[in-house]
C-alpha cells in the first residue's frame, strides 16, 4: 500500500531498505508491477548510506519497538538526516493504550514478548525524541483506542 500510494502520488523512485535480505526478496516478489520504480537496499536503519537530504519522504513501520533503547534515537536521527528540507517522516509504531483494560493487556504482552517496546510509552517516546532533534514540525495521531500511533515529522525548510 505504501509503494502504491507513493507511485500514485508521483514518486519517481521508491527505495525499500531492510537489514534482512530475505525480507527484501519477499517484498520484491510482491511488487512486480512496480519494476523499474523500486530500489531494494540491504541497509541498517541506524547507519544509512543515503546522502544527507536525499529523500522527500521516509516511512518507518514498526521498527523502534524492535531496537535496543540506545539505537531508537539513532534510527530516528538517521531517518531525519536523509530527509530533504520540507520532507516528511511517517512513523507507525505501538502506543500506550487509552483504555486501562487494553493498557493492562498491552503491558503484559510487551513485558513477555516485546520488552523493548514498553519504552515507547515513556522514556523513548518517538514524538519527544523527534522534537528534541529540532528542525522539525511534529504531530501524532493515535488509532484503535490509542494502541497505535502515526507520527508525522516535517523537516524545516531552512
Amino acid at each position: 500500500r505504501v509503494v502504491t500510494a507513493a507511485v500514485e502520488s508521483g514518486a519517481r523512485r521508491v527505495l525499500i531498505a531492510e537489514i534482512i535480505k530475505n525480507e527484501l526478496e519477499h517484498a520484491n516478489s510482491k511488487l512486480p508491477q512496480f519494476a523499474g520504480k523500486l530500489e531494494f537496499l540491504q541497509e541498517n536503519a541506524t547507519a544509512m548510506k543515503q546522502p544527507d537530504g536525499s529523500v522527500s519522504a521516509n516511512v518507518i513501520f514498526f521498527l523502534l519497538h524492535e531496537l535496543p533503547h540506545h539505537l531508537k534515537g539513532v534510527a530516528l536521527s538517521e531517518a531525519v538526516r536523509v530527509l530533504a528540507p520540507g520532507g516528511k517522516l511517517y512513523l507507525a509504531e505501538f502506543h500506550r493504550p487509552d483504555l486501562w483494560v487494553l493498557r493492562t493487556l498491552s503491558w503484559t504482552y510487551f513485558k513477555v514478548f516485546e520488552p523493548l517496546g514498553l519504552a515507547l510509552w515513556d522514556s523513548h517516546d518517538p514524538l519527544k525524541q523527534l522534537e528534541a532533534l529540532g528542525g522539525l514540525t511534529c504531530e501524532r495521531r493515535t488509532v484503535f483506542f490509542g494502541n497505535f500511533q502515526i507520527v508525522t515529522a516535517t523537516k524545516d525548510l531552512a
